[in-house]
């Protein structure tokens, strides 16, 4: 017995037949053209009064595969995500998993104290603080009445 994708409109009509191709072509990387290995892992950019933070997911990326530099003005983060396959002798059927290296940087703005970056990796979860310099911090100005 041999396993196949569970195709929910395969067969059904000519439209659905090409709304199936197209999907899979986006999630194989055939729309967007990309090779099997490109692998762009998500992140998010929040900020409060005292810093800056990025989380990148990287479920299944080992922490020592994963380098962050910060030079000029420029937030870079690279790794690689390694195929977990244990064994040559196996068939892969269907893989939706993308591995490969990957590189993501960011711009981080003047105001950022770049000696005091610092980050934390766990449960696949990337954190980056990125604290401003104290002179950048806002401030309360009080007003005096005379």
């Amino acid at each position: 017995m041999a396993l196949t994708l569970w195709k929910p409109f395969g067969g059904i009509s000519p439209l659905e037949r090409e709304m199936d191709r197209l999907f899979n072509d986006f999630w194989t990387g055939g729309a967007l053209d990309l090779p099997r290995t490109t692998w762009v892992p998500p992140l998010e950019v929040t900020e409060n009064d005292d810093e800056f933070r990025v989380s990148m997911e990287l479920p299944g990326v080992d922490e020592k595969d994963v380098e962050i530099t910060f030079s000029d003005g420029l937030l870079s983060i690279r790794g690689e995500k390694k195929s977990q396959q244990e064994s040559k002798d196996e068939m892969c059927y269907c893989s939706e998993v993308r591995y490969g290296s990957f590189e993501r940087s960011l711009s981080v703005p003047a105001n950022v104290s770049g000696e005091k970056i610092s980050a934390k990796y766990r449960n696949g979860v990337l954190n980056i603080v990125l604290p401003k310099r104290e002179e950048a911090k806002p401030r309360k100005v009080e007003i005096k009445t005379k």
